[in-house]
């Protein structure tokens, strides 16, 4: 899957930042930073929104771009979620995750988030890797009850369609983006531990 897809980044210990463009496709945060001891695979599938929103006929992220790709997410006529991140080697110990940004007001809209999860790993081709489904809302705050359904909702109707994940555990996490917060940590040590700051 690796060298068939586009876009594609290896992201090394020893250069961990990647450069985003300020939007509300990025919840206008200007970069990921990964606290890892590995190298991780990211894919920016945001390029595909990028692209049109802006009319670039370019690549909006061109050190992602792979030459190779067949499968190319600018191209998709699906829309897809945001960005996904993975281990560059992936084994049964180690799962993937698949990141949304939306605006509080649309978090009620599950079934058009759980197709964007299933375009993404149906997409992808990555139901094995169970990925995990992270939700940053940006904008005016909402009810914490309205945030709490749709996770409920969500990790229902993600288990009813893929089996391989435990009863018990929980999938989506919905997690704040605060209007001054200019990056994304992700640190990984069992999970993902995503902070917007």
């Amino acid at each position: 899957m690796s060298d068939i897809t586009c876009p594609f980044k290896i992201v090394l210990p020893t250069d961990p930042i990647v450069s985003l463009l300020p939007s509300l496709n990025t919840a206008n945060l200007d970069k990921i930073v990964l606290n890892i001891h590995d190298s991780f695979l990211l894919r920016l599938l945001l390029c595909k929104e990028e692209k049109n929103a802006q009319h670039i006929t370019n690549c909006p992220y061109p050190k992602h771009k792979n030459s190779n790709a067949v499968n190319i997410a600018c191209n998709s006529p699906i829309k897809l979620a945001h960005v996904y991140l993975r281990h560059e080697q992936i084994n049964n110990t180690t799962r993937s995750c698949v990141i949304v940004f939306i605006e509080t007001m649309y978090l009620f809209d599950r079934d058009g988030l759980l197709n964007l999860y299933k375009n993404t790993v149906n997409w992808l081709n990555i139901a094995n890797e169970k990925p995990y489904l992270y939700i940053l809302r940006y904008g005016i705050p909402r009810s914490s009850l309205n945030t709490n359904t749709t996770c409920k909702v969500l990790n229902i109707e993600i288990k009813k369609i893929y089996r391989d994940y435990s009863n018990d555990e929980d999938i989506c996490k919905i997690i704040p983006v605060e209007k001054h917060s200019k990056s994304l940590r992700i640190d990984y040590v069992k999970n993902f531990n995503i902070i917007p700051q």
